[in-house]
């Protein structure tokens, strides 16, 4: 079994002003290997919740590291309130890579860092105890979940990744699942647009569909699907000029009904980045090329 990769020395947060200021910047050790993944403010609050996995509560056996999912609380300066331990247990190690707030607390999105057949969609009050459990199956397939949302009628929302194509000559497919508040599957569905496809982002719509984003090879789609998970409408934003793989790409529509591509890290060295607006017709109204920098685009909230 291969060591797991150093993914985070550390978890680093920023709190910024419009003016570009930052306020503080600290660094988290909870103990050794450290990953943060999602942050959250708590309503009617200044404090934060992060969600994210440490070696602490993944256990280590010989050389071989696992993670293990928590949340961590943190004041409005950024120091340490108390850590959790979620205690999801998942084929090999769990990693918590998305929340997303609800009127009593949060849901999250738990994965296995390396593949797995399972996702699991947990509810946490706001003092990060487990509500909720549910596990959602792909069996055959394996799973890796990347984003989660909750719509307004209590439907839970969940995007990502298969480790094998349901569609010929393909390698991966984008998944997303609804699930009932009361756990249930509605159903989970898979897409492709090329080899290599995945799916990073996905939200409500104002008129009740649902809007999913992500990367195929080199290039960065949406589409809008109905709330049966049919294709509305597709498109393709973004390419690289060069073929070079993007990952963590995603497109964000926004409430002028404009569209925030990030592009994701170009497989490249060092790595890439791409932030672009298109109008409602998906013409571009402004980008910012490739910039060259050491850092993985993150969500904005």
């Amino acid at each position: 079994m291969k060591k797991l990769l150093l993914i985070l020395l550390s978890i680093l947060l920023h709190q910024v002003l419009y003016s570009q200021t930052i306020q503080w910047e600290k660094a988290y050790n909870v103990y050794k290997d450290d990953m943060a993944n999602s942050i959250c403010p708590i309503p009617q609050s200044t404090d934060y919740m992060v969600l994210g996995a440490s070696f602490k509560y993944g256990g280590l056996s010989g050389n071989i590291g696992y993670y293990g999912s928590c949340l961590i609380k943190l004041n409005a300066l950024g120091d340490t309130l108390w850590v959790r331990d979620l205690n999801i247990a998942t084929n090999l190690s769990s990693k918590g890579n998305s929340m997303y707030a609800v009127s009593d607390g949060y849901w999250l999105c738990i994965t296995a860092v390396y593949f797995d057949t399972d996702i699991h969609l947990v509810k946490v009050n706001f003092e990060g105890l487990v509500q909720a459990h549910y596990t959602v199956s792909g069996w055959p397939n394996a799973l890796q979940a990347y984003y989660v949302r909750a719509v307004p009628n209590g439907d839970v929302l969940t995007v990502g990744q298969t480790a094998v194509s349901s569609y010929s000559g393909m390698a991966w497919d984008c998944f997303v699942t609804r699930m009932r508040a009361d756990g249930s599957v509605a159903w989970t569905k898979y897409y492709n647009y090329g080899l290599y496809t995945e799916g990073y982002y996905v939200e409500g719509m104002a008129n009740g569909h649902y809007w999913v984003s992500g990367s195929v090879n080199n290039s960065v789609w949406g589409m809008e699907l109905d709330t049966s998970g049919n294709v509305v409408r597709q498109h393709i934003f973004y390419s690289t000029p060069t073929y070079a793989k993007i990952y963590d790409a995603y497109v964000q529509q926004l409430p002028n009904q404009k569209y925030l591509v990030i592009g994701g890290s170009v497989w490249t060295d060092p790595v890439r980045r791409y932030v672009g607006l298109y109008d409602s017709n998906y013409n571009l109204v402004w980008q910012q090329p490739e910039q060259v920098g050491n850092c993985f685009p993150a969500y904005i909230t």
